[in-house]
């Protein structure tokens, strides 16, 4: 049985490993700006940092492992929802096949019927 990626499959992979992404470099962003040696004055992470946090009250690191954590979800249940379609179509296709040898099998033990010339009603 071959085994294909839907178009859906692809997006929601590329969705997750876009936010994925985005957490970690977030979160990488906030451990620089607190640990960067250089004068509080100088740290450009440091004042990025604050303008981010005036606006969604949170700091990188910690919008970057939310975002991280969402990904994984994201992730685990596309990868559930998928694989469990993929059983479907997989257990849909036994059973077909099951069904075919059946009728195949009932075919060559069945006698063939006689055939009964036409007689016309006149």
């Amino acid at each position: 049985m071959k085994n294909t990626v839907s178009k859906w499959e692809i997006v929601w992979i590329v969705l997750s490993s876009i936010v994925g992404l985005t957490g970690i470099v977030l979160a990488i962003l906030g451990v620089v700006a607190d640990y960067l040696p250089v004068k509080a004055s100088e740290n450009f992470l440091s004042g990025s940092e604050a303008y981010f946090e005036g606006i969604f009250h949170l700091s990188f690191t910690w919008a970057g492992a939310i975002l991280v954590i969402a990904a994984a979800l994201i992730a685990a249940i596309f990868l559930s929802y998928f694989a469990s379609k993929a059983d479907r179509e997989k257990e849909r296709s036994i059973r077909r096949e099951q069904r075919k040898r059946i009728l195949e099998e009932e075919g060559e033990e069945a006698p063939a019927p006689e055939e009964v010339p036409a007689t016309s009603g006149e």
